[in-house]
């Protein structure tokens, strides 16, 4: 029996959640079973390195700018010729799919015009937002993504239980099948080991280090972060300093604030890192206020970290952490109770290191290895129906 030949889409292969999963799913699948490839739609391929040396790499070219806004509108036909005669002479088995909204219904159309024999798999990351949305645009996007979906049958993944909800109450009519398989980590990559040499640089005068990984944008609440450090340097909090690993469109804004709080001393910006693990292992505290995610892999890195993460208390890391067990998950109203928890770890090393071993004990059941098993079932049953 010839491989099974799988070709993962994305907009592109940048730093960023989905990015990883892709990068990781490309690398862990059976190369005995299956030919992979990685296709982006633009030239936006910061990950690609990452990728194993056996692992086809293309991109479609297009600058990023050119596929968002009016840009896509006179880009759309051109993007879908281009694809389609990718498709039709690499010829792929299995198309998985990890882009949204209108990334989403441009490669269905694709697939529909140049590749209809081909398995079709959607992959729902953090997208998933606006499915409960009752906003006018929103409902415009799942209209849109329920098109895409019925074009080609398309098996749909939610990547926690949250999402995969949201996917069987919107897309049970038009998809061929929905599963859940939630996104994994490779475990080997994060440790907690001390570089004395990079936390002295980033520390200074410090001895306590809280981080933060994720990109400054909305939602994400960095701004939460630093009026809770000002008002805990306020009550006498002189020895830990806060790291925000991560860039965005609000980085400004946030230096800004940084500046207005006097906290220059207190907050290190790391900006956009390639070695998160590196920095993470250096870390006492992990933080992560975000107001939604589909899952969480920045949480089950800060986790396989072996660090004590307080966290919001959203659906999808509840679904992760035990409060108080390990991890703990606090609503974002209650400032005064995230100042307690941090306090209580910035002051109990023995709670922080004990929190931490159970952190890493539970992101154990998200290894990558689970997470690719479960995609090469998801691939095998279906495609030899």
């Amino acid at each position: 029996m010839r491989k099974i030949s799988v070709v993962e889409i994305n907009p592109s292969l940048n730093i960023g959640g989905i990015e990883s999963m892709i990068v990781q799913l490309c690398n862990h699948l059976d190369n005995e079973n299956y030919t992979v490839s990685f296709l982006s739609l633009s030239n936006d391929m910061a990950r690609a390195s990452e990728l194993n040396d056996y692992i086809r790499r293309d991109s479609l070219g297009f600058v990023p700018s050119k596929l968002t806004g009016r840009h896509l509108i006179l880009n759309f036909i051109p993007a879908i010729r281009r694809l389609g005669r990718w498709l039709r002479k690499n010829n792929p088995d299995i198309v998985h799919i990890h882009a949204y909204f209108s990334m989403y219904l441009l490669i269905a159309i694709a697939i529909k015009l140049y590749l209809p024999s081909a398995m079709v798999v959607k992959t729902v990351h953090t997208s998933g937002l606006f499915y409960s949305s009752s906003k006018l645009i929103d409902r415009f996007r799942l209209w849109v993504e329920k098109k895409a979906t019925a074009l080609n049958n398309t098996y749909m993944v939610g990547i926690s239980e949250q999402v995969y909800e949201q996917v069987v109450k919107c897309f049970s009519k038009t998809s061929k099948g929905i599963f859940k398989i939630y996104n994994g980590i490779n475990l080997n990559d994060f440790y907690h080991s001390t570089n004395d040499k990079l936390r002295d640089e980033l520390l200074c005068d410090k001895k306590l280090l809280v981080g933060y990984v994720a990109r400054i944008v909305e939602g994400k609440n960095h701004l939460f972060l630093l009026e809770l450090w000002k008002e805990m340097k306020d009550e006498g909090l002189t020895n830990a300093a806060l790291m925000f690993i991560g860039d965005g469109e609000l980085t400004e804004c946030i230096k800004n604030d940084i500046k207005r709080m006097h906290l220059q001393n207190d907050v290190i910006l790391i900006g956009r890192s390639s070695d998160v693990p590196k920095l993470l292992s250096i870390c006492d505290i992990a933080v992560f206020p975000s107001d939604y995610e589909g899952f969480g892999i920045a949480m089950l890195e800060k986790m396989a970290s072996t660090l004590p993460v307080v966290a919001s208390d959203i659906a999808p890391f509840k679904e992760i952490i035990n409060s108080d067990k390990n991890g703990f998950t606090i609503p974002l109203a209650d400032k005064n109770k995230w100042k307690e928890t941090l306090k209580k770890l910035l002051q109990d090393k023995t709670l922080r290191a004990e929190i931490g071993k159970a952190a890493r004990l539970r992101s154990q059941d998200f290894s990558i290895q689970i997470m690719t098993e479960n995609y090469q079932n998801l691939y095998g049953n279906a495609y030899r129906r």
